[in-house]
C-alpha cells in the first residue's frame, strides 16, 4: 500500500519527499522513495499535473524536455544537460541548476528565487520576466541571453559573463557584478576587441542604461552605482522614500555613495548622457 498525505490522503509518489504533491503540506521522510531512475522517467513522461518536487536529476540528460508551469521547487539539476528545454513558468525556487547546461532554453517567466545556478551555461536562454532575486550566478555563463524584464535584485553575479545579454527593463538593484564581463561576444563566446579607446564609463553605460533599475547595484570593477544614468525607476524609488532629488548628500546616502562619488556622477551625466540616451 503507498504512502498517503496526513492532511489530504493523497497517494504519494515517494515517501521520502519534502512535500506532499497534491496539497503542499511538508512531509518527514520515511525511509521508503522512490529511485533516481524511476524520477527519471517520471519527468520524461510527465504528464503536466504532477508536481515534482524536490526531484534529484543530477547529470540527467534532459535535451529539449518540456514541463512548463512544472512545481521544480527544491529539485537538483546540478550537471545535468537541459539544452533547449521547455521550463517557462515553472516553480524552481531553490533548485539546484549548478553547472548545469541550459543553453537556449525557455525559462520565460519561471521563479527562480534563491536558486543556484553557480558555472550553469545559459547561453541564449530566454529569461524573459523571470525572477532571480537572490539567485546565485557566479562564474555562469549568460551571453547572449535574454533578462528582458527579469528581477535579478541582490542575485550574485560574481564573474559572470553578460556579453550582448539583454538587460532591457531588468532590475538589478543591489545585484554583485565584481568580475562580470559586459562586452560584446559572438555567439560562439569570442569577444570582440575593443578597437577605439573609450570612456570606460560610456562602455558600461551603453550596456546598464536600458535596465529599469540599478540602485546600489555593485558594479564589474567593485565600485557602487552612483546614479549617473538617472534611471526613471531608481528615482521614482528615491521620491517614495522622500529623498530630495536636489540634495547631493541625500542623493548620495540613497545610493549608498560618498557625496563626491556621487557629484562626479552626475557631471560625467552632463557630459555623456543625452549622447547614451535611445
Amino acid at each position: 500500500m503507498s504512502a498517503q498525505c496526513p492532511q489530504c490522503g493523497f497517494d504519494l509518489y515517494y515517501d521520502s519527499a519534502k512535500f506532499c504533491s497534491e496539497c503542499g503540506t511538508k512531509l518527514q521522510p520515511s525511509g521508503k522513495s522512490i529511485t533516481l531512475e524511476e524520477q527519471y522517467q517520471v519527468v520524461l513522461a510527465w504528464d503536466q499535473k504532477r508536481p515534482l518536487r524536490g526531484f534529484n536529476l543530477s547529470g540527467r540528460d534532459l535535451t529539449h524536455v518540456e514541463l512548463p508551469n512544472a512545481d521544480l521547487q527544491d529539485a537538483t539539476f546540478s550537471r545535468a544537460n537541459l539544452t533547449r528545454a521547455d521550463l517557462s513558468g515553472c516553480n524552481l525556487s531553490g533548485a539546484d541548476l549548478e553547472w548545469a547546461d541550459l543553453h537556449w532554453a525557455n525559462l520565460q517567466g519561471v521563479d527562480l528565487r534563491d536558486s543556484s545556478l553557480r558555472g550553469a551555461c545559459l547561453i541564449g536562454a530566454n529569461f524573459q520576466r523571470a525572477s532571480l532575486r537572490d539567485a546565485q550566478l557566479q562564474e555562469a555563463n549568460l551571453s547572449w541571453a535574454n533578462l528582458q524584464w527579469a528581477d535579478l535584485s541582490w542575485a550574485n553575479l560574481r564573474g559572470a559573463n553578460l556579453g550582448c545579454v539583454n538587460l532591457r527593463g531588468a532590475d538589478l538593484s543591489s545585484a554583485n557584478l565584481i568580475g562580470a564581463f559586459l562586452g560584446i561576444v559572438t555567439p560562439e563566446g569570442n569577444v570582440y576587441p575593443q578597437t577605439d579607446p573609450v570612456d570606460e564609463w560610456c562602455q558600461l553605460a551603453q550596456r546598464l542604461m536600458v535596465a529599469s533599475r540599478l540602485h546600489r547595484v555593485i558594479l564589474p570593477d567593485g565600485r557602487r552605482y552612483d546614479g549617473r544614468l538617472r534611471r526613471p525607476s531608481d528615482i521614482e524609488r528615491a521620491l517614495c522614500a522622500n529623498v530630495d532629488l536636489d540634495s547631493a548628500e541625500e542623493m548620495a546616502d540613497f545610493y549608498d555613495v560618498p557625496v563626491e562619488q556621487y557629484v562626479e556622477g552626475q557631471a560625467w551625466a552632463e557630459d555623456h548622457l543625452s549622447d547614451l540616451c535611445d
